[in-house]
């Protein structure tokens, strides 16, 4: 009893090292098929530290390597994989500092996973943020362009200012070339919109 206890103490450890994650299969081939452990037998941390760095090595060159969502207090960025689309879920009204990295953290998914569709939901979004519009508009629409995207499905307030807030942000997007966008009320339909694209 004692060694199971020490060794899930030591596994605990081991798979949790610097927030990355490792199997069962990868943990028994770095100590060795018949390795036991106990207070003399340690799993040595530098063989745990090449196994991790031989992994993401492999992830580079294999592309398996994978990117974050983005969650925090002001939305929810999400990659669907099955609809080859970018999710974007804003929780409140966001600061202008804090709108730009979440779009430009949004490039990055974009670019890493080369989507192509977008669904942005910004029902809870009273207005945008001073200077948001601007940067929707004059940044974030030929970015997205260039990267790929050629469908995008907004998901807007029914708040009149909300919509008047959003529309100048939005507004003209029909003379980019090769893209599409629409607004919708609810996410369903803009889905729905997206997966016949």
């Amino acid at each position: 009893m004692k060694k199971l206890a020490i060794f899930r103490i030591i596994f605990h450890d081991v798979i949790h090292q610097n927030g990355e994650h490792i199997t069962a299969k990868e943990f028994f081939m770095c100590c060795g098929k018949h390795t036991t452990v106990d207070e003399n037998s340690l799993f040595r941390r530098d063989q745990m530290y090449r196994l991790m760095r031989e992994k993401e090595f492999r992830a580079t060159f294999s592309g398996e390597e994978k990117m974050d969502d983005l969650i925090n207090n002001f939305v929810e960025v999400r990659v669907e994989k099955q609809l080859n689309a970018l999710s974007v879920r804003f929780l409140r009204f966001t600061p202008y500092q804090d709108f730009v990295k979440i779009l430009e953290y949004e490039y990055k998914l974009i670019r890493h996973y080369q989507l192509k569709k977008c669904v942005i939901d910004l029902r809870l979004i009273p207005v945008y943020a001073p200077g948001a519009p601007e940067y929707v508009k004059d940044v974030w629409f030929p970015t997205v362009r260039t990267l790929g995207v050629r469908h995008i499905a907004f998901v807007v307030p029914e708040a009149f200012w909300a919509q008047v807030s959003m529309e100048r942000a939005h507004e003209n997007t029909e003379s980019i070339d090769s893209m599409a966008v629409e607004h919708f009320k609810d996410t369903e339909t803009a889905i729905g919109w997206l997966k016949t694209r």
